[in-house]
Parts: C-alpha cells; structure tokens; sequence
C-alpha cells in the first residue's frame, strides 16, 4: 500500500534547496516522534515496530513524500497509518513556507498512475491567483436543482465557447455555486489565503466511468444533450461523505454533478 503526502513551496526562486531543507526538518520531526529514521535508508520503523518505507520525489515547486507498507491493515475510524497523519500535520505546522496540499489513498494513487491527472489542484490555485478580480466569471449553466429531501442532486453545465478550458469551467463552479445556491464569493479571500484546502480547490482523482455509470444515466435524463460516448474523463473534484462532486470532460461541453446533504 502507499500513500502520497504533498505540500508546495509558497517561497520565491528555485525550490531545491527548501526541499532539501524541509526533508531534513521532517525526518527530525518524525524523530522526535518515536520513528527510528536509519541514516541513509529508506526504511522508518515505528514504535511498535511497524515497519514502512519512505520515498521523497519532487516536481518545481510541489514536494511529495511516498510511505509505503505491505503490513498495516484500516480499522475502525483509521484510514491511514499514524505515520502519514504526522506528516500532514508538519506541512500544515510549517505553513509559513508551504501549502499542504493533499493525501492521496492507495486506491487515488493506482487510479492516478492508470488514467492520468488532466487538472491538479496547484493548476486551480494558480489559476485561481492571476484571475482579473474585475471581471466575474460566467455563471455556470443550471441543468436542473434538486428537490432537498436530507439529499439533494444539482448538475450544471458550460460549453468550450463560453470558458478556456476546463479549469476555468471548474473556477466558476467554485466561484458561485455553494449547496444548491448562486452567490459570487470574494476570489481575493482565495488568491490571499494562507492555506490550501485541495477538497475546496478540486481532488482531481480520475475515475473510471464504470464507477460513476448511475451518474451518467441520472444526467442523462436531465441534460438532453449529453452524450455518453462524447466523454473523454471524469474526475472527482470533491469527495467529502456530505458533498460529492464530480467533473465530466466532454471536449466541447463540461458537466457537473454534484450530490450533497446538510444533514
């Protein structure tokens, strides 16, 4: 199993040195922390001899650290290894200098390497940061509102004609659409924010279509033109238990479905 940590450097220049930097102040932090990090190696041994390898890559400015195990096992209320816990926790304690960003689960990762990533959430942020605060963005079109019943399914729709490309569909959605409801919020909160919540900006993980054939037909029946054979991806943009929502690529046309509950 393997799960990828990874944070991005908000510092000026080239990342290199901060990277080399930060590793060394993790690998303390996780010292520190009863993990026995042997000079060197690659292997980290926790406290109750749990034993897990340790891959740091990079990318510019992003910083992924790899944890691998063939040994842990979930359990009730716990989804990853305390080790990947500790980790988010000191990018997120070192905010200063970096955004934690996300936490991809073995089954996100698998689905990643097999279908590629066409958006990550630093290209949301990025765009998101040279938006011209003067000019709102177009307001999605509304296919159909759900009725709320504890539940509640909305999808809505924009054309290539109408936005750049896909990321800009994307930013509009999370520019004025909130739980069913049209309100523009101020994009200056999100171009200064001094985090980075990957849920809010989009997860991005790539989902077969196979997983989400219920959505397909659900859509179908409200949007008259949506064509299953025209779609070239779907992505899962956020994946909160009280709010999914899921990103179709149609080339000319992107569609949303978005299923979430107050309750």
């Amino acid at each position: 199993m393997k799960w990828t940590i990874s944070a991005y450097s908000k510092l000026p220049g080239n990342p290199t040195g901060h990277i080399i930097f930060l590793e060394s102040e993790l690998r303390t932090y996780l010292s520190k922390h009863d993990y026995q990090l042997p000079y060197n190696s690659k292997e980290i041994i926790s406290e109750s001899k749990g034993l897990y390898t340790y891959v740091r890559t990079s990318r510019q400015y992003v910083m992924e650290i790899e944890i691998h195990s063939t040994t842990w096992k979930p359990f009730v209320n716990r989804e990853y290894p305390q080790i990947v816990v500790l980790i988010e926790d000191f990018f997120k304690l070192s905010s200063n200098y970096w955004y934690y960003l996300e936490t991809l689960t073995p089954a996100e990762s698998d689905a990643i390497e097999l279908l590629g990533r066409t958006i990550e959430p630093t290209m949301i942020k990025e765009r998101i940061d040279q938006v011209d605060l003067t000019i709102p963005p177009i307001i999605p079109h509304i296919e159909v509102l759900g009725n709320y019943n504890y539940e509640q399914t909305d999808i809505y729709s924009g054309t290539s004609l109408q936005y750049k490309d896909i990321t800009d569909f994307w930013i509009s959605y999370i520019a004025w659409i909130s739980n069913g409801q049209v309100e523009l919020i101020n994009l200056a909160l999100l171009q200064n924010a001094t985090s980075f919540n990957s849920s809010f900006y989009g997860s991005c993980i790539p989902v077969p279509l196979t997983e989400v054939a219920g959505k397909i037909v659900e859509i179908q029946h409200f949007v008259k033109d949506f064509d299953p054979n025209a779609i070239k991806g779907c992505l899962l943009m956020r994946k909160d238990w009280y709010d999914n929502v899921y990103l179709f690529d149609m080339g000319s046309k992107y569609v949303i479905h978005n299923w979430w509950t107050g309750e």
